[in-house]
């Protein structure tokens, strides 16, 4: 074999190790953004998971301190009429039932999205739970300076949940 020959034969063989290597490396390169992109559908779905218990519990949570405020409402109004024990139980009767019920309710949510929730959202959502019902009780026991202290207390609560860095991870 001439030396031009071996000369040749030394440049495709080099060519194809570079080539060789170059396919390695884009092999890894290929498997290591694949698992990146798994990683991130991952970790979006969960994110979509968890952002929706988010919304079920506050939705929840909503929904009953609104029944709750009525109720105030609706008793505060009644407390000036005459005869209000039977408007009382007529019109407060269903929404206390309601109120009880969704009290219930919302703390089995709370309870069974802590996974969902993480710590920081479940330790804010169950402490909400327990100020919508000091403020029921307190004022159901008509301590004024209580109620309104406990009022004062949902209010801020509301307030500091509603700031987007209280639910991120």
């Amino acid at each position: 074999m001439s030396h031009f020959m071996e000369k040749i034969l030394l440049v495709i063989l080099d060519k194809f190790m570079l080539a060789g290597i170059v396919a390695i490396f884009s092999w890894g390169l290929n498997m290591a953004l694949e698992k990146y992109k798994t990683k991130q559908a991952f970790s979006l779905e969960i994110a979509k998971i968890r952002s929706s218990k988010i919304a079920e519990v506050w939705n929840a949570l909503y929904e009953w301190e609104h029944i709750a405020r009525i109720m105030v409402e609706k008793a505060s109004e009644l407390q000036f009429e005459e005869n209000s024990i039977v408007q009382y139980i007529e019109l407060l009767g269903p929404l206390e039932k309601e109120s009880k019920d969704k009290a219930k309710n919302i703390a089995k949510i709370i309870d069974s999205s802590r996974f969902w929730l993480g710590n920081k959202q479940y330790n804010i959502f169950k402490n909400y739970h327990e100020l919508i019902i000091k403020y029921l009780e307190t004022y159901i026991k008509n301590d004024l300076t209580a109620f309104k202290q406990a009022e004062k207390q949902l209010n801020a609560a509301k307030e500091a949940m509603t700031i987007t860095e209280n639910f991120l991870g």
